[in-house]
């Protein structure tokens, strides 16, 4: 018998990344697969008007107690990411400034063209407008 070496390349390679505990050509029913993603938040399905005064008050009560437990275990924010909100925060509004402030720049400096001509745009604004030749 001679002696046989098996190499297997990567493209031979099979990896299987499946559902624990799922078995072959069994689906997952739409009630199980919304109840796993579903978050901690208590959705009713009834529309209030169908129900009775006790079944809406114990609905009721539940959201509050859910608000309430909420609004108890808030996590504290770190040091780092108040500096971080803080920064980008502020740089948004120093952009939004900026842009606001050009826009406002060429518009009125196209109307002091039109009116003015484009020597009076220019001494007024500071800048040449686009499309305007260079002198």
């Amino acid at each position: 018998m001679s002696d046989m070496t098996t190499t297997m390349t990567f493209d031979e390679f099979i990896e299987h990344h499946g559902v624990k505990g799922m078995r072959w050509g069994v689906r997952r029913s739409r009630s199980r697969v919304s109840k796993a993603s579903s978050g901690s938040k208590t959705t009713f399905q009834k529309a209030p008007s169908r129900l009775s005064n006790d079944q809406l008050n114990s609905r009721i009560k539940r959201m509050e107690l859910e608000k309430r437990y909420k609004d108890l275990n808030k996590q504290d924010v770190s040091e780092g990411k108040k500096f971080s909100s803080e920064v980008l925060r502020s740089s948004g509004k120093q952009v939004a400034t900026t842009l606001i402030a050009g826009a406002a720049l060429l518009a009125v400096g196209h109307a002091l063209s039109k009116k003015l001509g484009p020597d009076v745009a220019k001494a007024i604004t500071g800048k040449k407008l686009p499309g305007q030749e260079e002198d």
